[in-house]
């Protein structure tokens, strides 16, 4: 009689452990299913994704270039998925006249170039002969057909200076632009010698120039006040040199 009210205990006991055992191999079937259909996606989109990016619907129709100046034809008719940003922006980049470039992808089928240009700052006359026309950091730029030159221009330094000095000869141009209206800049190892359309002369230290500009503008100020006419200003010493003109 005990053997058999055992049993009847144990019973219970095994069908919950065979109802366990089958609910995880259902569970790891499950999970082997899932794998087994997340692989075949995966293996279908590595055979038919080209197919799927080359559709026509995401073939490049339209070339936005802004603003308008080069074209790029060779992107007619691409996929939109296989264009090189990064490629159209240097090809735009080869011009010297372009400072920055942005391209987009607009879908489904618009490639956007926008580009910005480097304005001319001055003319450059250089140490070992001619002339360029650069931007405010000194990269070299071609002339718009139909645009004039700047009037500004930068003596003293050679093609291999200009992205160097350039950067400081733009800060120092603004700082003094208020002040007087020159007509040269003429970078030298101590300073600047601004040269005016009138001939007279500025010469000032490539330090301090804030406070050099307020003496400056005092020693200005005075002249016009007494209707004296100078021809030579020196700020470069701790006493102000300048000579006058002859009425």
């Amino acid at each position: 009689m005990t053997g058999m009210k055992s049993n009847k205990r144990m019973r219970p006991v095994l069908r919950k452990e065979l109802e366990r055992r089958r609910r995880r191999r259902l569970k790891l079937l499950a999970w082997a299913a899932g794998f087994i259909l997340l692989a075949g996606f995966i293996g279908l989109g590595l055979v038919y994704h080209d197919c799927f990016f080359r559709l026509p619907f995401f073939r490049v129709q339209r070339v936005i270039v802004e603003p308008a100046g080069l074209e790029f034809p060779e992107l007619a008719g691409r996929s939109l998925f296989f264009i090189n940003p990064a490629a159209i922006a240097a090809e735009a980049a080869a011009d010297p006249a372009i400072g920055q470039v942005r391209v987009r992808r607009l879908f489904p089928d618009t490639v956007k170039v926008t580009m910005v240009r480097r304005q001319p700052f001055a003319r450059a006359l250089l140490n070992e002969g001619g002339e360029a026309v650069v931007d405010r950091t000194g990269a070299v730029i071609n002339g718009r057909a139909g645009e004039a030159p700047p009037k500004l221009e930068i003596a003293g330094l050679g093609r291999r200076e200009l992205s160097e000095r350039l950067p400081e000869i733009a800060v120092f141009y603004d700082l003094y632009r208020p002040e007087v209206a020159f007509q040269r800049i003429t970078f030298q190892p101590d300073g600047f010698r601004l040269t005016l359309a009138s001939g007279q002369e500025i010469r000032l230290p490539r330090e301090g120039l804030e406070a050099c500009r307020k003496v400056l503008r005092r020693i200005l100020a005075d002249f016009e006040q007494k209707d004296i006419k100078y021809g030579y200003i020196d700020l470069r010493f701790a006493d102000p040199v300048f000579t006058f003109q002859p009425r």
